[in-house]
């Protein structure tokens, strides 16, 4: 990079920076998309949400990025902190700084540190809490406490508070209102914890074929779209509600890839 991502580091809370759960990220094509890929600062390698061998201070991922093998800088979510990340994609003019009614509204009600994405389009918020169960994204809005990197810019946003704020009515108010399909999402829970949305089951009667050649994001466009798409858009984004532990619904999300792999045991990795 010819310039750092980040011109004022101590701009980003003191409650994030302390933390050892920095990765770095470089932007790299994927199928045609420009996708940011994490990494490990100092080696360069693939980093992983849910491994902290991968992980570093804030200090060495910032120092990391003044190479050539990272374009920026991303905090972990991990269940060990009460850190909840909100994510508001294509709701700002970056010309004029316009923001849409939505996004003010959740911007103004969480009232917490806010900075604006590395596109330029969006906003990031950062609070502590717990996240309330269910769903985790609806449209332009998504929500993050767990194995998940969230790209961190240091752009403050000056309306806001300079400090990561416990907001837990409002949040809970937010997930309610604008992410959760209180109906819908209320009888897949029950199922799931009545032991009837057996994984077995539901990767057997998915109502699609199988086309083991697709390129990755096709085959998670594919996933998504399927009649148990949801479930695999929790499971893919770190939402574990219904099962008995973390682990319990990795295995989940690997019997769904290897479903939609066809078992191809490199793709599914």
């Amino acid at each position: 990079m010819s310039e750092p991502m980040i011109d004022e580091p101590e701009a980003i809370p003191e409650t994030l920076r302390e933390r050892d759960q920095w990765v770095c990220w470089r932007e790299e094509e994927r199928d045609g998309k420009p996708t940011k890929i994490p990494v490990t600062p100092g080696t360069g390698g693939f980093a992983s949400s849910t491994d902290p061998e991968t992980w570093a201070s804030f200090g060495a991922a910032l120092d990391y990025t003044e190479t050539e093998y990272a374009d920026g800088v991303g905090f972990v979510f991990t269940d060990d902190d009460p850190i909840v990340g909100i994510d508001l994609d294509d709701c700002r003019d970056p010309e004029t700084d316009d923001i849409d009614d939505r996004a003010l509204d959740v911007i103004d009600r969480l009232d917490s540190y806010t900075e604006v994405s590395p596109s330029g389009t969006g906003y990031h918020v950062l609070i502590t809490g717990a996240l309330p169960e269910g769903r985790n994204r609806r449209g332009s809005v998504e929500l993050y406490d767990t194995a998940r990197f969230f790209t961190v810019t240091g752009d403050h946003v000056e309306r806001t508070p300079t400090r990561v704020v416990r907001r837990q009515d409002a949040l809970t108010a937010i997930h309610r209102e604008y992410v959760q399909d209180t109906e819908r999402d209320t009888a897949s829970e029950s199922e799931q914890r009545d032991g009837t949305d057996d994984e077995s089951t539901e990767t057997d009667t998915v109502d699609a074929d199988v086309d083991v050649d697709l390129e990755d994001e096709d085959l998670l466009e594919k996933a998504r779209n399927a009649s148990n798409g949801e479930k695999f858009e929790r499971l893919w984004n770190g939402n574990t509600v219904g099962y008995d532990s973390p682990s319990e619904a990795d295995m989940a999300l690997c019997c769904l890839l290897a479903f939609w792999t066809g078992g191809d045991r490199t793709q599914m990795d």
